[in-house]
């Protein structure tokens, strides 16, 4: 899991010997062998290299087009609040669902500040796990955000999935790297992964409702929203439940997803009248309960995870 005992040892919390510093790779071999263009040892460069000015850069560029083109629509820009009430979907969820965005940014803006102190500058989660997989993240989401604004519904789709699959990317490289760790500390996870954990689950969860909206924006028919509206609902149930129970478990895209399929509910509580015209009163309840029933069975997941993970670890101490 991803919860561990205590903060000095995030992948063996039990190990007693294991030093303070920080990164401590056990295998550099191994990590050098599947990664053959970054050596181990240019990964504890003090210095600042390529890699910390691009995801300064990127950042600053995303940040920048995200607030002004999707937020406030600057010039002949549409914002995404315009346009998702324009393409409203029966799985839009509620506007302050969105606000999740301010979390993702901070917890970026504090991930881009540490990448640049010397302590984590050159740490492998940084110089090999993030790569260069932030970057391609960051730039097909400038892309999104601008094709989005310009109403062109399927190439912003497109840009969306570039967008999941290069931070499934980074994670995925990520995993690796923590593999060979020995240390793995709180700070290491808060600092240097959960920025792209949270970020991955919106994503999803944000791709599956682009999938909707491009299917409101061809005209679909009614039966035809409602057979995607329940592909989504579905989906983003089995990620939360996956994602909750493999052995390496995160409960941060997860909770995500309760918190997508709970906004979903809160819409539908007072729809809108492109839904009410379009849907009938029994539908939309029906959707309405599909969704806040998901959110409640995620969340029951993590909560029996969590226990029984506390309950074996108090276990294994007596």
């Amino acid at each position: 899991m991803n919860f561990p005992e205590n903060e000095t040892n995030l992948k063996t919390p039990f190990l007693d010997k294991h030093s303070q510093s920080e990164p401590y790779i056990t295998d550099a071999e191994a990590l050098t062998n599947e990664y053959p263009k970054i050596s181990y040892e240019s990964t504890n460069s003090p210095s600042l290299n390529e890699i910390n000015y691009v995801n300064l850069c990127t950042f600053l560029i995303n940040f920048t087009v995200t607030y002004l083109v999707g937020v406030k629509g600057v010039g002949t820009f549409l914002s995404n609040r315009e346009l998702a009430e324009k393409y409203q979907s029966i799985v839009t969820p509620a506007g302050y669902t969105f606000s999740i965005w301010s979390f993702i940014f901070v917890a970026q803006t504090i991930f881009i500040i540490v990448q640049l102190l010397p302590k984590y500058r050159g740490t492998p989660l940084v110089q090999v796990g993030i790569n260069y997989w932030y970057f391609f993240a960051s730039l097909f989401q400038v892309g999104w955000t601008i094709t989005f604004s310009f109403e062109l519904i399927p190439i912003s789709l497109v840009m969306m999935l570039f967008v999941l699959v290069s931070i499934i990317g980074l994670l995925i490289s990520q995993g690796k790297i923590i593999q060979h760790m020995e240390i793995y500390t709180w700070r290491e996870y808060w600092f240097l992964k959960f920025p792209f954990e949270i970020l991955c689950g919106w994503i999803i969860a944000a791709f599956a409702v682009n999938v909707n909206i491009l299917v409101v924006f061809l005209n679909a028919s009614a039966e035809c929203q409602v057979i995607f509206a329940i592909i989504l609902l579905v989906g983003l149930y089995a990620v939360g439940v996956a994602k909750s129970c493999i052995k390496q478990a995160t409960h941060i895209i997860p909770l995500v997803m309760a918190w997508a399929t709970f906004g979903i509910f809160i819409e539908l509580r007072t729809p809108k009248p492109s839904i009410t015209n379009t849907f009938s009163m029994e539908t939309i309840e029906s959707v309405q309960m599909a969704a806040v029933a998901i959110s409640i069975f995620i969340l029951l997941q993590i909560a029996v995870r969590v226990t029984y993970y506390c309950a074996s670890q108090q276990q294994h101490h007596q």
